[in-house]
């Protein structure tokens, strides 16, 4: 017989995105995922707890008791971690600079109103809020 080796698992980036969000959020709910990723997380959940690198931990007390998750021994030994608290921490300047791009990626496809009622563009900005419609309406 010949020996094969064993596969060699590699995360997509997207798991590698989920799987961070539980190691320092956990417990977290697959909608707290969801939410903070902006996209369906179903499949790669599913494929990190088959790679048994996330496990349910237990459930929320709210409407539905959603599952919450959090990672295994498996996540630790995989990444050389004797703990959670081993986790590098979040350098707040580097989190701050992903927020304000965020806030610009947001501005970019939201057109700002200024305060003469134009946008950035300088096209006219129309708010139906402001304006009524049709006719006034007499009281008899």
């Amino acid at each position: 017989k010949v020996a094969t080796r064993p596969k060699k698992r590699s995360l997509s980036e997207a798991a590698l995105e989920v799987l961070s969000i539980v190691a320092y959020r956990q417990p977290v709910t697959r909608l707290e995922i969801e939410k903070i990723r902006g996209v369906s997380c179903d499949y790669v959940i599913n494929r990190l707890l088959e790679f048994e690198l996330i496990e349910e931990c237990g459930r929320l007390n709210a409407p539905g008791r959603p599952i919450q998750f959090g990672t295994t021994e498996n996540f630790l030994r995989n990444f050389g971690l004797n703990s959670i608290d081993n986790l590098p921490s979040l350098n707040t300047e580097e989190v701050e600079m992903f927020r304000e791009e965020a806030e610009e990626e947001i501005s970019l496809r939201l057109p700002k109103k200024e305060e003469d009622g134009k946008t950035e563009s300088g096209n006219e900005v129309e708010d139906s809020s402001l304006e009524e419609e049709g006719e006034p309406i007499e009281e008899t």
